[in-house]
């Protein structure tokens, strides 16, 4: 295996193009290694769908985390376990313009940057809508722990009483 490269680089020598050869070697492994630092990685916000599928899980995951907490804290509620469904996922805002006229109305987003690096402004990010929650918990069976989770789940995350159910847990 040595002969084929110690030939290779006779040859080289011969012609005097080893000071090209590793001028060009070194420039070329400068310029990766500067490429990675000078250019922007991806966004946060530029996320995969099952990156995305992830994000929304943990979000309902610790909004469940959140609301069995409280309830919990509720007196009478007992052991609660809670249920969490949202609609939708993560929405993303971005500045834009809206331009109206008598024929058309047209919209256009607000970019930064320049060239390939253009890149819409990223204003901010919506969570997604919770459409209903589920609650079990021992205490579920006395309609003033009932009356007092759902009054309290809806107070605290704007949510209408109609998407909270409150049962009770079996013992």
């Amino acid at each position: 295996m040595q002969k084929p490269i110690e030939g290779a680089l006779g040859y080289v020598k011969k012609n005097g193009k080893l000071k090209l050869l590793l001028t060009v070697v070194i420039i070329g492994t400068v310029l990766l290694m500067l490429g990675s630092v000078i250019l922007p990685s991806k966004k946060g916000n530029d996320l995969s769908a099952s990156d995305e599928e992830n994000k929304t899980e943990r979000y309902v995951a610790r909004l469940e985390d959140n609301i069995s907490k409280l309830c919990s804290r509720v007196k009478g509620a007992g052991e609660v376990t809670v249920a969490v469904t949202v609609f939708g996922g993560f929405e993303y805002v971005y500045a834009s313009d809206s331009k109206t006229s008598e024929d058309s109305d047209s919209t256009e987003y607000i970019k930064i940057g320049s060239g390939s690096s253009q890149q819409a402004l990223y204003l901010t990010e919506k969570v997604p809508k919770i459409s209903g929650v589920g609650i079990v918990c021992t205490g579920g069976g006395d309609e003033r722990v009932r009356n007092e989770l759902v009054l309290l789940i809806s107070a605290t995350y704007g949510i209408s009483t109609n998407k909270i159910y409150v049962t009770e847990a079996f013992k």
